[in-house]
Parts: structure tokens; C-alpha cells; sequence
């Protein structure tokens, strides 16, 4: 599947098992449109911020000459900095196992960004928090 036919509800139900808020999916198009990130999401707790991951990933599979290789989450609350690792690790084992449909294009395009084959998984996790040692992945 060509990643330009790869649509974002699709690949994040796939992750998730559920759809994307529409915000969501509106800020995917918004980002893939316009080539960049809003210098702000200013959203209220609760309504799925941490799944600007899974965005940062699609866009990176989709365009991966206008996005960065490294995504950055940066959260103040050390509970929440573990979520979004959890998170993260999530995504890594649904699209680690998929292998057709939108998943399936969305890992091979990010296992192909370093040539990993379809044993990988298609991104590493790593996390820096003050007080643990550093994550060297």
C-alpha cells in the first residue's frame, strides 16, 4: 500500500482499536498539509495530547524528507512522562505486528527510514526523565 492511499483514522484505529477524536484527525490533515507542527497544542487534560505521537509517526511515514526522525515528547509531570512512554510502546507493538492495511504501510515506510527488516520494530522508545540514567537508544 503506497503511503499517500494510508489514511490517518485508519491507522490509528488500528493502533488503538477505537477512532480518533476529530481534533485529531484534523490536526493530522492540518500537519500534513501545511509540512509542519502548530507552535502550540493548547488542549485540556484528558482529551488524548499523547496521541500527537501517533501523529508524529504518520507524518513521519508519510513524508519523511519534511518531518524529523527523532520525535520529542516534552511533559512536566513525571507520572505523564511515563504514559507517554507506555503510549509510545503501545504504537511500537501494534505496527511491530502489523504487516497489511494502514499499520502495515506505516511501519514498513519507518522500517525502511533505517532498513530494518519486518522483524523490528519499526521505531525505538527511549526515555530521559531527571533522576534515571540515560536511555542511550
Amino acid at each position: 500500500m503506497n503511503m499517500d492511499q494510508v489514511d490517518f483514522a485508519a491507522y490509528f484505529e488500528h493502533v488503538h482499536e477505537r477512532p480518533p477524536f476529530p481534533w485529531q484527525t484534523r490536526l493530522a490533515e492540518q500537519v500534513l498539509r501545511e509540512g509542519r507542527w502548530p507552535d502550540l497544542l493548547d488542549l485540556p487534560s484528558g482529551v488524548g495530547k499523547t496521541s500527537a505521537i501517533d501523529l508524529a509517526l504518520f507524518a513521519l511515514a508519510h513524508r519523511p524528507d519534511d518531518f524529523p526522525r527523532r520525535i520529542v515528547l516534552v511533559v512536566d509531570r513525571r507520572v505523564v512522562v511515563d504514559q507517554g512512554a507506555e503510549h509510545a510502546r503501545k504504537i511500537q507493538a501494534r505496527l511491530k505486528g502489523a504487516t497489511e492495511g494502514a499499520a502495515g504501510a506505516v511501519a514498513g515506510a519507518l522500517r525502511a527510514l533505517f532498513g530494518g527488516g519486518a522483524e523490528e520494530a519499526p521505531f525505538t522508545v527511549s526515555v530521559l526523565r531527571g533522576g534515571m540514567p540515560r536511555d542511550e537508544e
